[in-house]
């Protein structure tokens, strides 16, 4: 019973934080609508587990531990995939700032030796 209670405080805090979070918008509806079905789905299978014994099986899956296993296995590969996929943008975005800023740099220096 103290887990379940420790749980519910955990999504509690979690949901007020993506609440305000989509509240000042620096979170998307999108991202929002998912933390909240995440975070309701882990409620419903913290007190009901039964549920998520009738979800597996209705996947051929024999265990409801299982089904959770799989599906965070299979979360974390999607935002791992999101994140490896922003570091690839950024680094094109600072190559390019780089080689922008640098053409720049020349192209002063250029002026500024035709000058004196």
């Amino acid at each position: 019973m103290l887990l379940k209670i420790i749980i519910l405080l955990i999504v509690l805090v979690a949901s007020h934080k993506v609440y305000r979070k989509f509240k000042d918008r620096t979170l998307g509806p999108v991202v929002s609508i998912f933390a909240a079905i995440i975070l309701i789905s882990l409620l419903v299978v913290v007190f009901e587990p039964h549920i998520s014994d009738i979800i597996a099986h209705s996947l051929g899956i024999q265990r409801g531990a299982d089904i959770a296993f799989f599906t965070s296995i299979l979360v974390l590969i999607y935002l791992s995939f999101r994140l490896y996929s922003k570091i690839v943008i950024t680094d094109r975005n600072l190559t390019a700032l780089n080689m922008n800023t640098s053409i720049e740099l020349h192209r002063i220096k250029k002026e500024a030796s035709k000058k004196y």
